[in-house]
């Protein structure tokens, strides 16, 4: 799951989903990472802008700053139970009907947080103990998921 923070508001063209108002704020979020080169290739992926878009995240990681990954090491497929949990947090929305969710039947894989979640809110909200924080400290460079 990306951590996101975009410091400005700012109406953003996802695909062929469409153009939506961004606002300011914390964003999370979730997918799977069981191709090539898995967790750590994805993440590699996400920490830097792309210049063609290949995902819909891939387009609001033009804007917005990449804070943190929590992630989870393993062939099962959690983003679909991760969303749901994020959707419970106290003011969550989703912005984007479908984002990040074309291939499955959730509502949408990006949330917006009304405070940022705290990485200990995620835990209690899946219940599960086995997922790690890696933080990002300096935009642009890959991340070494430990």
């Amino acid at each position: 799951m990306l951590l996101l923070h975009l410091g400005h508001g700012a109406s953003i063209r996802i695909g062929r989903l469409g153009t939506f108002a961004f606002p300011a704020g914390a964003y999370l979020y979730v997918g799977s990472a069981l191709g090539p080169g898995g967790l750590a290739a994805r993440v590699a992926h996400h920490a830097r802008r792309v210049s063609a878009p290949h995902w819909h995240i891939d387009y609001l990681r033009r804007r917005a700053e990449l804070v943190a990954v929590w992630h989870r090491a393993g062939t099962a497929r959690r983003e679909h139970e991760w969303a749901a949990a994020l959707m419970r947090s106290p003011g969550a929305t989703a912005p984007v009907a479908r984002f990040g969710a074309s291939d499955c039947g959730c509502a949408a894989h990006l949330v917006r947080t009304g405070a940022a979640l705290r990485f200990a809110q995620f835990l209690a909200l899946v219940g599960d103990a086995g997922i790690g924080c890696t933080s990002m400290r300096d935009r642009g460079r890959a991340m070494r998921l430990t």
